[in-house]
């Protein structure tokens, strides 16, 4: 009775057969050890239980086994869109900086040089730059107080 028992468990796990191929197959292997030998009916009824349990207990374990080969590709799928997703948005984010160091460098470019321009031209004390300073001469800078 047992020595059949290999074929329907190297055949569902290894060979990768259908549980109802599976199922067919024991269902048709019992009814022909069943018709050609004569059973002694007590240990006969018993061994036939147990094999039915065992294989209905297989196909119940590869089934429980394809569900979870099922989740696993679901979450490796969903791990590869999640992980495309993070660099994408890591090189955005590159992007980003690096297009505001650009423009922040190039405003501050443009910033610098009319303010350094114009501290050069205060520094040099020639007579035409000298009313610069006060460009309204007739204004006080100076507070009065009454």
């Amino acid at each position: 009775m047992y020595y059949a028992i290999s074929g329907p468990t190297i055949a569902l796990f290894a060979m990768n057969m259908k549980r109802i191929l599976a199922a067919l197959f024991s269902v048709t292997w019992l009814i022909t050890v069943s018709i050609t030998i004569l059973p002694y009916r007590g240990a006969w009824s018993r061994n036939v239980v147990i094999v039915i349990l065992f294989h209905a207990f297989l196909i119940f374990i590869h089934y429980m086994a394809e569900c979870s080969e099922r989740r696993l590709f679901t979450m490796r799928a969903e791990l590869k869109v999640q992980y495309r997703a993070k660099q994408r948005a890591q090189i955005n984010e590159r992007k980003t900086m690096d297009a505001k160091k650009r423009f922040s460098s190039y405003i501050f470019h443009e910033v610098r040089v009319p303010l350094n321009t114009a501290r050069e031209l205060e520094n040099l004390s020639l007579p035409f730059f000298a009313d610069l300073a006060n460009p309204y001469p007739f204004i006080s800078t100076r507070c009065s107080k009454s």
